[in-house]
């Protein structure tokens, strides 16, 4: 067996670990993993969207303050 062939089946058994492993020890299923990440997006959604709010408040007191 060649260098470039044991590199190619080390990958291939790494790759395969990972995949194994990461089944076996990981948190969630893909279905909860999306609900969390749709509840996490939306999360943020609205603080952006009360930060825009805080923005435009403030934007608009700047303006009536430079006012003479």
């Amino acid at each position: 067996m060649n260098k470039s062939e044991k590199v190619l089946i080390a990958g291939i058994l790494g790759i395969s670990a990972g995949f194994i492993l990461g089944t076996v020890f990981a948190p969630w299923s893909g279905e909860e993993m999306q609900k969390k990440i749709g509840v996490r997006k939306r999360t943020i959604e609205e603080k952006l969207k009360r930060l825009e709010n805080k923005l435009d408040r403030l934007e608009e007191r700047i303006k009536k303050e430079r006012k003479p």
